[in-house]
């Protein structure tokens, strides 16, 4: 399951970009 785990990553980096 890495790629969950990227999406999860991105998503998470995404936000704090904000």
């Amino acid at each position: 399951r890495a790629r969950e785990a990227f999406q999860t990553r991105q998503e998470k980096e995404s936000l704090l970009k904000t």
